[in-house]
């Protein structure tokens, strides 16, 4: 159990606020804006994240590849910032993986592994930490298609094979909640998807460039609906 839950390193967080507070205001340098539709993308996304694991209270969250690992990664720093506990895993077997700095931006990569606080396996990852009637586990995946009922569609477009499903379809039938990420572009909202990779029932966030999608659910229904609602707009126009 203590390797599974490591105790959260409140000293460290109270360091890092003491060291921001402390320092000279001229060596303090505000975050730059989102630069570009990608940069929205993963903000927004990351702030989604962050806002549905409070509401369903998850204690895990299962990072899919590319920005929603960066989403994942920047969520749990938000979360550790204000006191929350969220572990982020990998479905190859890493379970709380360094979201900071050091991190490494690939999921996959050495330096991710080897900064995890606990390896373990494929099995224990999607067999026992995400699944179950009380996992408590949100998920961030990427999606090329998506319909109105959450289906995902990573495997096939316009008769053209894609990345395939990878471990998306087992993490989508087994968490609490997906939050999604894709970009708003013609064909990628669509009412039916052209090849169902993942199925859609956990599916209660669609997060874009322009704004997110939301259809929440009661704990324990299994229904969401067909019924979404824009639940915030992004201003601008982001170049392509």
């Amino acid at each position: 159990a203590r390797l599974c839950e490591p105790a959260p390193a409140a000293g460290a967080v109270v360091q890092v606020a003491q060291a921001i507070d402390g320092a000279p205001a001229a060596e303090v340098e505000p975050a730059p804006p989102p630069r570009g539709p990608i940069d929205a993308l993963i903000v927004a996304a990351a702030r989604q994240l962050v806002a549905r694991t409070l509401a369903i209270g998850a204690r895990v969250l299962l990072a899919g590849i590319g920005r929603a690992f960066f989403a994942a990664r920047m969520a749990q720093l938000q979360l550790a910032a204000a006191g929350y506990p969220l572990r982020v895993m990998v479905e190859t077997g890493l379970y709380d993986v360094d979201c900071g700095a050091d991190g490494h931006g690939f999921l996959l990569a050495y330096d991710t592994a080897s900064r995890a606080r606990r390896l373990t396996g494929i099995d224990d990852i999607l067999g026992v930490l995400a699944c179950g009637a009380d996992n408590r586990c949100i998920a961030a995946l990427g999606a090329v298609q998506i319909d109105r009922r959450g289906n995902l569609n990573t495997t096939r477009l316009a008769g053209e094979l894609l990345v395939g499903s990878g471990g998306a379809c087992d993490v989508a039938a087994l968490v609490e909640e997906v939050v999604v990420l894709t970009r708003l572009s013609p064909g990628r909202l669509v009412d039916a998807v052209e090849y169902v990779t993942s199925p859609g029932h956990a599916v209660g966030s669609v997060v874009t460039e322009r704004g997110v999608l939301t259809r929440p659910a009661p704990r324990g229904t299994g229904h969401r609906g067909d019924t979404w609602t824009i639940a915030s707009l992004i201003a601008g126009d982001p170049a392509p």
